[in-house]
């Protein structure tokens, strides 16, 4: 039998507030692990340019690494939102990060979920003086999934701090049984075609409604797929690194939703079929 990872408070806290951060779950040796991997992906052309994708609000491939924080400092240059998803697809070294980690049992017992399928991983990589906020947005609004056991996992790989951009949470939001329609991360400007609510703004100092935290590598941080969120700028000389892992447990269903990207194996499932596709693979219990 597996040790637990979190105590009851804080599955209360998660169920509670929508996000909980718990503390040193990933080891020095996962996270130098996956520094290759990030490094590596940043140069494929699946990943997206989120400050070019914010301003012409078309998505546009690859963009420029900024390698020098000093040639930004001095205005030279400026840094950029980087995202790309599925990495594990064609990558051990996520599949592994993401099926063998102790994050597939956290997720598990922080959801109160008897088992656990693999959704997706996300690469989130704000460069050195990123001027641009991430959009407060709802992550279910991007999955075709429909349940109230779907999480995301974000695990930083670099010291976070207000000033590096750290992620912003609207507490209890996840209560709201309210769809809110995805936007372009960078812009609160809806994708076209969708559905749902556009999200209100909020002042991302506002201590009253929203909680962000300091975060050390090897924290992690998970929220419900409901509870509203977003991110500071990174105004820092410092990169800000992190992977996302989103993960779906008991009583999840395909859902599909207008006007959001489709993964290519949706194409093989029908409305309402449990998540159980191989693009989907069962990760807990091991």
């Amino acid at each position: 039998m597996s040790i637990a990872l979190v105590t009851d408070q804080q599955i209360k806290t998660f169920w509670r507030d929508g996000v909980v951060v718990i503390r040193g779950v990933l080891s020095h040796e996962v996270l130098d692990s996956m520094a290759e991997p990030v490094k590596r992906v940043l140069g494929h052309q699946n990943m997206t340019n989120m400050t070019e994708l914010g301003s012409a609000v078309v998505p546009s491939s690859g963009g420029t690494m900024l390698n020098d924080p000093a040639a930004a400092k001095a205005g030279a240059a400026r840094g950029q939102f980087r995202s790309g998803t599925d990495h594990w697809w064609d990558d051990p070294d996520f599949e592994r990060f993401a099926t063998r980690s102790p994050l597939p049992q956290l997720a598990a017992e922080l959801l109160r979920s008897r088992e656990l399928w693999f959704y997706e991983d996300s690469v989130l990589v704000k460069e050195p003086h990123t001027q641009e906020p991430t959009a407060i947005h709802q992550d279910m609004a991007y999955f075709q999934l429909e349940g109230n056991k779907v999480c995301t996992i974000w695990c930083p790989l670099d010291p976070i701090s207000r000033k590096t951009g750290a992620t912003v949470y609207v507490r209890g939001s996840h209560l709201w049984q309210r769809d809110f329609r995805p936007n372009w991360f960078v812009s609160q400007l809806p994708m076209p075609g969708t559905r749902g609510e556009e999200v209100p703004p909020y002042d991302r100092d506002d201590p009253e409604n929203l909680l962000s935290f300091d975060m050390a590598p090897g924290d992690v941080a998970m929220h419900h797929a409901m509870t509203l969120h977003g991110a500071h700028a990174n105004i820092t000389d410092q990169w800000r690194r992190a992977i996302s892992v989103r993960y779906c447990g008991d009583g999840t269903v395909y859902r599909f939703k207008p006007g959001t990207p489709l993964k290519p194996h949706h194409t093989e499932i029908t409305e309402g079929d449990p998540v159980d596709h191989p693009r989907c693979p069962r990760v807990w219990p091991r």
